[in-house]
């Protein structure tokens, strides 16, 4: 490793008896390290575990946090200034309200158990989450 990059090298092999001196071949690095593999393996296992705002699916479709939930609002200043009509970028970050104090921490998370179905859109095909958030 130099400055956190891996650095690719490439090792010569002198097989040839009558020319010691002659590279027959070469091996080069794997592009990828076991290490490196782990890590994407575990970065993409974590993706997988969040809802589309963010947070984590055992929390935010919860039954128990039904209620806890607060959104906060931002302008982006650098999209407003994108923008050629004038009108403000908002954005929403969910909050979680929950509070730390109380009785233990949430029952174990399963699906159809311990989540909440929206009636209303159960007739619907299922597709990806419309984020009304962003303005």
């Amino acid at each position: 490793m130099f400055l956190g990059l891996r650095m690719i090298t490439t090792t010569f092999v002198y097989d040839d008896p009558q020319h010691p001196d002659r590279p027959t071949g070469t091996i080069p690095s794997p592009p990828w390290a076991n290490e490196d593999v782990a890590l994407l393996l575990a970065l993409d296992a974590y993706d997988s575990s969040l809802c589309a705002c963010g947070e984590p699916r055992a929390t935010a479709w919860h039954s128990e946090m039904d209620g806890w939930w607060e959104s906060q609002t931002f302008v982006c200043h650098a999209c407003t200034a994108k923008r050629d009509d004038g009108q403000n970028v908002v954005y929403a970050i969910p909050v979680d309200t929950y509070p730390a104090d109380r009785k233990g921490p949430l029952p174990p998370f399963r699906i159809g158990a311990t989540t909440t179905s929206d009636d209303k859109h159960a007739h619907q095909p299922a597709g990806p989450p419309v984020d009304a958030s962003m303005a």
